[in-house]
């Protein structure tokens, strides 16, 4: 099996590039995209095919979640992993009801990511924000 290609979508330039830093070092996962716009994340979407997305739920113009519900109908087979700093558990249901496939809590992101990553790739709903 090839690597695990993974689009991010985050408005902030410095969490991006942690963010990017973090994936590229992992063997099994390729970062193939960045946006920092809800505007940008469909034609990023169609571009770069990726098997994760990677969203925060707080972006600029829209909420990660519609962008995630977009991105689905895109790409149905696409796994969607919502980024959120907020550990209300409202965000699980409507993380679901989104179509989206993970819920990351920012705070754990260096330890919860990269196995979200992996574990939603194998089509398992990963709900991280128990933590």
């Amino acid at each position: 099996m090839g690597k695990i290609s993974v689009l991010i979508i985050e408005a902030h330039t410095v969490f991006l590039r942690s963010l990017t830093e973090l994936l590229a070092n992992q063997p099994d996962i390729e970062v193939v995209g960045e946006t920092q716009s809800a505007a940008d994340a469909p034609n990023s979407m169609r571009t770069f095919a990726p098997d994760v997305v990677v969203v925060d739920i707080s972006l600029t113009g829209n909420s990660g979640l519609a962008v995630g519900r977009e991105l689905k109908v895109i790409s149905p087979t696409t796994k969607i992993v919502i980024l959120t700093e907020d550990d209300q558990i409202v965000y699980r249901r409507a993380v679901r009801d989104a179509g989206a496939d993970a819920l990351v809590k920012k705070a754990f992101i260096a330890a919860d990511l990269i196995p979200c990553i992996r574990k939603v790739s194998q089509e398992e709903f990963v709900d991280g924000i128990e933590q």
